[in-house]
């Protein structure tokens, strides 16, 4: 048989490594502290949202160990089998950072003979659309069982997604504790933006106004750079200026508007 093109794409992609942090364990300022002291003290330090930057490490590094392995581990591919599998961003990830034949087929024919035996024994007779029927018309119905309960079960959410979600607790909780330390302070400070949405997330836990305060201070000074680099590219778009070319800085602002605003690419 002929294998699918998905595969052959998948099979050329180089294994994605889960970078290392160069965190000194024996150093005193990092080894008399929760790990995530010092996870979070090297994360400033890297261009883009600190916490971008760990959640995109803990979500790669979470497959890399299952497929390295997990795979044959029994509750672990039953805790995957309840969530019916990753989430759409992470059964991709799966797919391209470290493609493994053996998990993707262990996983997934777990996770198909789950739902043919819930399709198989559900009661056709008892199904009820919970759809409007003018909608139903222009689109698939979604069905339940006369109990109003789901016909494919789904008792969990994705690992994945909850690894992550424990982990921003976790480094969020970190920041809120250790704020005032000058090691941190400092490394926040001259470090890279938190994007919006783990700037919230950090703000809504914060109770310390001075805290907020600081918070709210660097990550306007940050977004005042990014907002002149765009305003020079949108001068730049007029005729009277054409023949000015942007600048590196300019064409980095562009993608990293992005970043700021809606996180990393493939999170979540």
């Amino acid at each position: 048989m002929t294998e699918s093109s998905e595969y052959h794409r998948a099979k050329c992609k180089s294994k994605h490594h889960v970078g290392r942090l160069d965190i000194d364990w024996s150093d005193p300022r990092f080894s008399t502290r929760e790990p995530s002291f010092a996870e979070l003290y090297e994360a400033m330090g890297r261009d883009g949202c600190s916490l971008c930057f760990l959640s995109d490490r803990i979500s790669r590094r979470y497959i890399d160990v299952y497929c390295g392995d997990n795979v044959t581990d029994v509750d672990i591919r039953s805790r995957i089998r309840e969530s019916n599998g990753f989430c759409n961003v992470h059964a991709h990830q799966l797919m391209s950072t470290q493609f493994s034949p053996l998990a993707v087929a262990f996983t997934y024919s777990d996770i198909l003979r789950k739902i043919r035996r819930e399709l198989q024994n559900a009661e056709p007779s008892n199904w009820k659309s919970f759809i409007p029927r003018a909608i139903r018309l222009f689109g698939r119905k979604w069905l339940r069982t006369s109990e109003n309960n789901v016909v494919f079960s789904q008792t969990k959410s994705c690992p994945v997604c909850t690894e992550i979600d424990n982990a921003e607790i976790r480094y969020v909780s970190t920041v809120i504790t250790h704020w005032q330390d000058s090691l941190l302070q400092e490394r926040f400070k001259s470090g890279s933006a938190l994007c919006l949405p783990h700037l919230t997330k950090t703000i809504d836990a914060a109770v310390d106004p001075d805290l907020i305060e600081l918070l709210i201070d660097v990550q306007i000074t940050h977004w005042d750079q990014l907002d002149f680099h765009l305003a020079e590219v949108v001068r730049k778009a007029d005729y009277r200026f054409s023949e000015e070319r942007l600048s590196d800085d300019e064409r980095q602002a562009l993608l990293d508007v992005i970043h700021v605003l809606s996180g990393v690419r493939g999170i979540r």
